[in-house]
């Protein structure tokens, strides 16, 4: 079962999607700002998430989600558990962390 987090409370803001106005006003990329912000939630969530936690954390429908995560996927950016139904952070992810701490 997700913990109490995943179904209670409000994410953070920082885990949210930006309007689609204010992206353009800031020069961002929707869909890549969107897949950030699934990883960021995952990032926070080392057990995983079901889809529809995620989609709620984040602020998007669903199916808009399965599509980010599907492409995530394909990247190897995150894995999908089918037995426990929930999405991780994938190998890739780790390897850009890694590099990311071999430069501090």
């Amino acid at each position: 079962m997700e913990n109490s987090f995943a179904q209670q409370s409000p994410a953070p803001d920082e885990w949210r999607v930006q309007s689609k106005n204010d992206l353009r006003a800031s020069g961002q990329v929707q869909s890549l700002n969107r897949a950030l912000k699934i990883m960021l939630a995952l990032g926070h969530h080392g057990e995983g998430l079901s889809l529809s936690a995620i989609a709620r954390m984040v602020g998007l429908p669903t199916s808009t989600a399965h599509r980010l995560l599907t492409t995530l996927q394909n990247e190897r950016f995150v894995v999908f558990d089918g037995s426990r139904l929930k999405w991780r952070v994938g190998a890739q992810a780790h390897r850009v962390g890694q590099a990311y701490s071999a430069t501090e």
